[in-house]
């Protein structure tokens, strides 16, 4: 290896910043220094400055200094590598810790894409930029979105827990069955909600192997995954509808407006994502048979078009909203006010049995 300094301009006539250009095995990255020097003051040939100089001994004690760590960290790397060369990026990674204490801003993003929950904030950031797709082509949903985040908190919850760093490596047939463990008998998760944990870690982790962050394929075991089980369906009658249809909500507005939207979600199947996006100009009459009304929407979770054909009792609430749908509120309120509304329906105050497993 050979270290030669260069002030970065020949001609300058003022002070300018001067690099070290190491050389070895046909790779010379630079390193610029926090060292200044006017160019008629530099001397080539000895790698020094010159006498005639200000402060040329200080100086070029500094530029000892500055050759001896460089070695330092070139041979450091040497015996960790068992004698293998460090690319221009490694060597330079290593300068910048030595010298700056920090890696630039590109250097840094790109070495935080080496671990695990580095990478892990980039794909959460892709997703919600619309930059990762679905296979289908279409934007990440919002829904997806929340899962992933459970996910990522759900890891560093039990990275504490565990006393273990987690990295791309880590993450094994032994990480597997902790993890399990964990999301059974900690969180005291259901079957299908460790399934989804697992599945999008086993879907982070083949992101971040395609992109070429890391080399581990022991997760795409097939033992590296979770059963499910089949839930049991709750779902309201014709009868209890009609009663929740028949119940005089006139007395608040907020209440009134729930109702109506969970009602138009159970006449068309339509999820509360996709009710969000309906306005008139998805409601439109059948050209043979005007009086027919027929909802036509592209949903959000699968991308696909779907003609609903509208009955009279959406028809109905539609018409008392001037032809459109009530403003929808948030989910989580959603399901607040429709608790609200249900508990003043006596049909749906009879017990129904759940079966699932958890923990």
């Amino acid at each position: 290896m050979q270290i030669k300094f260069y002030p970065k301009s020949k001609g300058a006539k003022l002070p300018v910043p001067l690099f070290a250009q190491i050389s070895y095995n046909y790779n010379r990255p630079k390193l610029y220094t926090d060292l200044s020097i006017l160019p008629v003051k530099w001397d080539h040939k000895n790698q020094c400055a010159k006498p005639s100089m200000v402060g040329a001994p200080e100086f070029n004690l500094r530029l000892i200094n500055y050759k001896e760590r460089i070695q330092q960290c070139f041979h450091r790397f040497l015996l960790d590598h068992g004698n293998a060369y460090p690319t221009p990026t490694e060597l330079k990674k290593l300068l910048y810790i030595e010298f700056k204490k920090k890696l630039p801003a590109d250097m840094a993003a790109a070495e935080q894409l080496k671990s695990f929950f580095g990478y892990f904030r980039h794909f959460l950031d892709q997703s919600e930029k619309g930059t990762r797709k679905t296979k289908q082509g279409g934007k990440i949903s919002k829904n997806t979105i929340s899962n992933y985040y459970s996910l990522q908190a759900v890891l560093v919850e039990f990275e504490k827990h565990r006393g273990k760093k987690i990295t791309f490596d880590c993450i094994d047939l032994e990480f597997y069955a902790d993890f399990m463990q964990y999301l059974e008998r900690s969180k005291k998760y259901k079957k299908n909600t460790i399934q989804t944990q697992f599945r999008i870690l086993k879907t982070v982790m083949s992101d971040g192997l395609e992109a070429g962050h890391h080399n581990n394929t022991r997760y795409a075991s097939k033992k590296f995954a979770a059963g499910s089980e089949d839930i049991s369906s709750v779902y309201l009658s014709e009868a209890e509808l009609s009663e929740l249809s028949a119940l005089d909500l006139s007395g608040s507005q907020r209440l009134e407006k729930v109702r109506d939207l969970f009602l138009i979600s159970c006449y068309t199947g339509l999820r509360f994502s996709d009710l969000h996006q309906v306005t008139s100009k998805n409601i439109a009459p059948d050209h043979l048979h005007p009086r027919n009304l027929y909802l036509t929407i592209k949903q959000v979770k699968t991308h696909e078009e779907v003609v609903i054909p509208i009955n009279k009792i959406v028809k109905a609430i539609i018409a008392k909203y001037d032809n459109q749908l009530p403003a929808p509120i948030s989910n989580q309120k959603t399901n607040e006010f429709l608790k609200e509304i249900c508990g003043k329906v006596d049909k749906l105050k009879a017990p129904t049995e759940i079966n699932f497993t958890k923990g």
